[in-house]
């Protein structure tokens, strides 16, 4: 589903670069989406690398993504 495809692909740009904040990963990726208000409306940490984040949370960044 379409659904899938964006959470694959917000997961794939969320580990894009090692050793790199997820949000610059994902700025950097999909430039088009707001990602500082999303992270703030889902409470996520703006320091936060993908390695740490729980499924829950990636499954909140690709909801509110469409």
């Amino acid at each position: 589903t379409q659904e899938e495809k964006l959470f694959f692909t917000i997961v794939k740009a969320g580990f894009a670069h090692k050793r790199k904040m997820l949000l610059s990963n994902l700025k950097e990726s999909l430039p088009h989406i707001d990602w500082n208000t999303l992270f703030e409306k889902n409470n996520i940490p703006k320091t936060i690398r993908a390695e740490n984040v729980i499924l829950t949370t990636w499954i909140a960044c690709a909801q509110h993504t469409i």
